[in-house]
């Protein structure tokens, strides 16, 4: 009975490890894959344009306006309208511009 009961303990404690164990490498993987998508979001911050009409693509002709930007410039975009998608493209819009220079500065007002 004593030796059933030992038994009993060091199951108990071997599924405890492992339970242990199987929670601190789950942690461990969450961790390690918010570092990468915070790493990831900082670093690379390329763009990609997947729309038909290519809309939030800058022309060659407007990056080499950009780029020859010799001071600082400020861009002052005054939003009149309330529709989040109207506001998400002009600052996708903005937000592509200043990726080609960092002589841009953009100034945003929303109404309300």
């Amino acid at each position: 009975m004593l030796r059933l009961r030992h038994h009993l303990a060091a199951v108990a404690v071997k599924v405890t490890l492992h339970g242990y164990n199987a929670a601190l490498t789950g942690l461990l993987l969450l961790a390690i894959l918010i570092v990468v998508n915070v790493l990831a979001y900082n670093y690379f911050t390329l763009s990609f344009d997947w729309t038909e009409s290519g809309i939030y693509t800058l022309s060659d002709k407007s990056k080499n306006i950009l780029q020859a930007l010799e001071k600082p410039t400020k861009v002052y975009a005054v939003m009149v309208s309330n529709k989040d998608v109207l506001i998400r493209e002009v600052r996708t819009l903005l937000d592509n511009c200043r990726a080609v220079t960092l002589e841009l500065g953009i100034l945003t007002s929303y109404p309300g």
